[in-house]
């Protein structure tokens, strides 16, 4: 079974400026090269399995030392309306107030480092649409209703199929 636990705060390579840590730089491998996903890795099962053996050692490296780029995913703020889903009640349980989530799209900064050197190689905004509904079920399924009425907004997380495609130009080399 795979985990998806993130390193703590103070070892994660984007909690403090990937230049701070740099060495010389070395000629770059060929592609493919192996990329860690900042927060995002290693990938869940599910994530996983679109991948074949030589996609997961590149998109999901075990192995630090073949780490060749870092990419910081920052959340900058709220994106587009996706949709909104109406609740009868919290968790279904009776006795409560119906209520209402919208959800956005999160708008996030890719940036893309080397590893070796914390060389800044680019930059990028993508919009994340994952909520954990799906198309044919586009709301989520359960939901716990906010304190606060004003914190009923959810916001979308980077889908692993939109990082692979915003990054597969570093990755691939192309």
């Amino acid at each position: 079974m795979t985990t998806n636990r993130s390193p703590s705060p103070a070892t994660r390579p984007c909690a403090r400026s990937p230049a701070s840590t740099q060495r010389p730089p070395r000629t770059p491998a060929p592609a493919p090269r192996p990329v860690y996903i900042d927060g995002f890795w290693p990938l869940t099962d599910t994530d996983a399995k679109e991948l074949n053996a030589t996609e997961r050692r590149t998109w999901s490296p075990k192995e630090p030392a073949k780490v060749q780029l870092i990419a910081c995913v920052d959340h900058l703020g709220q994106g587009d309306f996706l949709r909104s889903c109406d609740y009868d009640s919290l968790l279904g349980s009776s006795g409560e107030e119906p209520f209402t989530l919208h959800l956005y799209k999160g708008e996030y900064e890719v940036t893309v480092y080397e590893a070796r050197s914390g060389k800044p190689l680019g930059s990028t905004e993508i919009q994340g649409d994952a909520i954990f509904g799906t198309e044919d079920r586009p709301c989520p399924g359960t939901a716990v209703k906010p304190d606060n009425p004003r914190d009923n907004a959810k916001e979308g997380r980077p889908r692993p199929a939109q990082l692979r495609e915003v990054l597969g130009p570093y990755v691939d080399g192309g």
